[in-house]
């Protein structure tokens, strides 16, 4: 690939590992002010639309690609819970691009990908284990509605780009959040000054809080152990509070083992606990309400005094 055609194509997928040879051959020291600043930009439209534009440029694809680097610091010195929604608004972006690419570029998206394509008939084949990663349909419906042909699923490049949205968006969140200590000093400065949407905000100081859930976290129950795994603690640890799951599970794991204390018999195991976390996750499942938890928790534990604990 050409130097040209590697810059053309890591402006289109800035996640990619051409882009990071790219970028590891810039030095932007001297310019991290204006790069922070077109990072808070891409966060703010991120986070406020859902979905990050692809403009088709001639000039420019290098500050973008630097930029996306610096994002992904902004990113992280912002509350975890975040990370999701930026890296689904980016996948968007990539995906938009891919659907005005070349044949060849999209098989070399998706061999970094770790998947396989073969171009023809104005569309792409993919074999069904490849379409299933995409995890766009379930299991019992996943080729119903497709076109097969040798054993190849048919797709045209719009579907193609549609059903990567999460593939990519994978591969955007790896190695998301970087660690704090990693952070450039002007990074974490600068991350207060990224303008959240109002509901976002709202989610940010509800993280910083002690909720409710915290305080039954501390008080183990003797029953509806696994009800409270799905529907409460794993969704809260995941989409609140903004952990990863392998935090959350020891987390949860935990509190089953004190819940052990009341009533060792217990359905929740540890490949349960790793499935509602991964799932909440997916998802971006929340907790239920306060009041259908007192629904479904009375008689076990009364939740108005673990909420009335919390502002006292």
């Amino acid at each position: 690939m050409q130097a040209a055609d590697k810059l053309s194509f890591a402006y289109r997928y800035p996640f990619t590992e051409v882009a990071k040879e790219l970028v590891g051959k810039y030095d932007t020291s001297g310019e991290a002010f204006q790069y922070l600043k077109q990072a808070k930009a891409r966060i703010e439209e991120a986070l406020s639309k859902k979905a990050i534009t692809y403009k088709s440029i001639a000039f420019g694809q290098k500050d973008s690609i630097i930029s996306y680097a610096y994002t992904r610091m902004l990113m992280s010195a912002l509350p975890q819970h975040l990370l999701r929604l930026y890296a689904i608004a980016e996948a968007r972006r990539s995906c938009a691009a891919m659907g005005v690419d070349s044949d060849p570029n999209v098989v070399q998206l998706l061999k970094e990908l770790g998947m396989e394509a073969t171009p023809g008939n104005g569309g792409f084949s993919l074999d069904v284990i490849t379409f299933l990663r995409c995890g766009v349909l379930s299991v019992e419906d996943s080729l119903v509605n497709q076109r097969l042909a040798k054993g190849m699923v048919e797709l045209t490049r719009h579907e193609l780009s549609s059903i990567m949205v999460g593939p990519v968006g994978e591969a955007i969140a790896k190695g998301l959040p970087i660690s704090r200590k990693e952070l450039p000093k002007q990074v974490v400065e600068y991350a207060p000054l990224v303008v959240l949407p109002k509901e976002e905000a709202g989610a940010v100081r509800q993280s910083n809080t002690i909720h409710w859930i915290d305080r039954l976290l501390a008080t183990p129950i003797p029953d509806v152990r696994q009800r409270v795994v799905g529907l409460l603690l794993a969704p809260y640890l995941i989409n609140v509070k903004g952990m990863d799951v392998d935090s959350a599970c020891r987390v949860i794991s935990d509190y089953i083992e004190k819940c052990k204390a009341l009533d060792p018999a217990t359905q929740v195991t540890s490949a349960k606990i790793r499935y509602y976390c991964s799932y909440a996750k997916l998802k971006g499942k929340h907790p239920m309400s306060l009041k259908r938890a007192e629904e479904f928790l009375s008689g076990v534990i009364d939740i108005a005094s673990l909420n009335g604990r919390m502002h006292g």
